[in-house]
């Protein structure tokens, strides 16, 4: 549909509107330029759309006659573009007509002589492509030792690692490290033999300068919490803040289970209060271990503090926590909390 015309009144003369303008016609063959036209920045997007304007006022048209193709430098005033437009007028020449492309292919821009595109097949069959899918497929049977076998593979023929990677293998020893039964018949020998290759996997990502993210220093806080040291844990996640990772509440987890462990309510508090700061949430099994490490360090104020939480945010608690909830009222410490004698009308304010 062509736009009404309107006088000075604000009045439409729809007899107007029965033929295209020469002047409608032109910016509806020019549609095309700003389909084929080299993108820009934001900044100017308002040139791009004057085009046509300026394309009215210096290009003469004749309905009968329409150029296959036209240089765009010439839509510019001669004052100079590069002092008007901030990018270097270096454009090629643009196909006027889409319908006329096939008759302007000595307009086109010549291809660039950059290394030759990989075709998918190629990229598909990729070593480290190759070796990303058989790293999943241990990942999802949990398959340490072929994992370990792939991983030696790669170093000794070459091929890159990525964050990818790296990831994957920390996992799996992290999972090893922590579970039952290690990669041998000896529990204890196969957590060491995890532990260890998982340290030298991730000092090895170091030395191929391949940036850590969030899941990595999650498995190493594994590693860690499996090496009995939740202090370490602690410092890699104070290290993922400071290097502008947002941690996670599964970050979280090894640091503050471990103090919990070991009934440092202190450290642990500590860890809670990094969670505030960098505003993440706890959940029930965060606050139930807290709640259970003060109950037996006796700290009625956080108790206290662990409970207006769980009402707060998990409101119907589970059976576990019930249980630490049932101890530290039938213990002597909590008949010894509180006021004996309080302001009603205090408490009516509250």
């Amino acid at each position: 549909s062509y736009p009404s015309l309107t006088d000075s009144r604000g009045l439409s003369h729809p007899h107007q509107c029965r033929r295209p303008t020469a002047s409608i016609l032109l910016t509806m063959a020019r549609v095309p330029l700003l389909m084929g036209m080299p993108r820009l920045n934001h900044a100017l997007s308002r040139p791009i759309f004057s085009l046509l304007r300026i394309s009215l006022n210096h290009y003469s048209y004749t309905p009968t006659h329409v150029p296959l193709s036209f240089n765009i430098l010439s839509f510019f005033p001669n004052k100079g573009i590069s002092d008007s437009y901030d990018f270097t007028p270096n454009f090629s020449t643009l196909v006027l007509h889409a319908s006329s492309s096939k008759d302007s292919s000595s307009t086109r821009r010549q291809p660039s002589h950059s290394m030759p595109r990989k075709s998918k097949k190629e990229r598909y069959e990729a070593p480290e492509n190759v070796l990303k899918q058989k790293l999943d497929m241990c990942s999802k049977h949990n398959n340490l030792q072929e994992a370990l076998s792939l991983y030696d593979h790669a170093r000794v023929n070459g091929t890159p690692l990525n964050t990818h990677h790296y990831n994957v293998l920390l996992y799996l020893c992290s999972v090893s490290a922590n579970s039952s039964d290690g990669i041998h018949d000896n529990s204890d020998s196969g957590s060491i033999e995890s532990l260890d290759r998982g340290f030298a996997i991730f000092k090895q990502m170091g030395i191929d300068k391949v940036a850590p993210n969030e899941a990595t220093f999650t498995s190493l806080a594994r590693l860690a919490a499996a090496r009995k040291d939740p202090e370490m844990a602690f410092d890699l996640v104070k290290k993922m803040k400071d290097s502008g990772i947002i941690p996670k509440l599964r970050s979280y987890g090894p640091a503050l289970f471990g103090f919990c462990e070991k009934g440092n309510a202190e450290r642990a508090y500590d860890i809670y209060a990094h969670m505030v700061e960098c505003e993440v949430l706890a959940e029930e099994a965060e606050l139930s271990a807290l709640l259970e490490v003060n109950v037996r360090a006796k700290r009625a104020d956080r108790v206290y503090e662990m409970l207006h939480l769980l009402r707060a945010s998990v409101r119907q608690v589970s059976e576990g926590t019930a249980k630490i909830l049932e101890h530290w009222f039938m213990s002597e410490t909590a008949t010894e909390v509180g006021v004996g004698n309080w302001d009603v009308n205090k408490v009516k304010v509250a």
